[in-house]
């Protein structure tokens, strides 16, 4: 499942998408607010610190928020999640 929050900056150890992408990634209407899975798969979560989050499934138009969220990880954070040393997902790992 995807976190759609945006904090404030990007932050390379925790794989959080800056503010920015996330608000290019909306206003192109690549990411909008149509849903196509059971809305039983949509939870909100408050955190410690107050901030909302919505947890849902990744869908193919996540692809901007996805490419920038594994961009911005470690690379140990990416071979921990991947298994192998990779910089960036291939358009055909985005797809999937």
């Amino acid at each position: 499942m995807a976190a759609t929050a945006a904090p404030e900056t990007a932050r390379a150890d925790t794989g959080f998408v800056d503010r920015a992408t996330a608000e290019a990634a909306v206003h192109s209407g690549r990411i909008g607010t149509t849903h196509r899975y059971p809305a039983h798969l949509i939870e909100q979560l408050t955190l410690e610190d107050g901030r909302r989050v919505t947890l849902r499934p990744v869908l193919p138009r996540d692809d901007v928020l996805t490419h920038a969220f594994v961009r911005h990880l470690s690379p140990q954070s990416r071979y921990n999640r991947f298994f192998v040393g990779l910089a960036e997902l291939t358009p055909r790992m985005l797809a999937y």
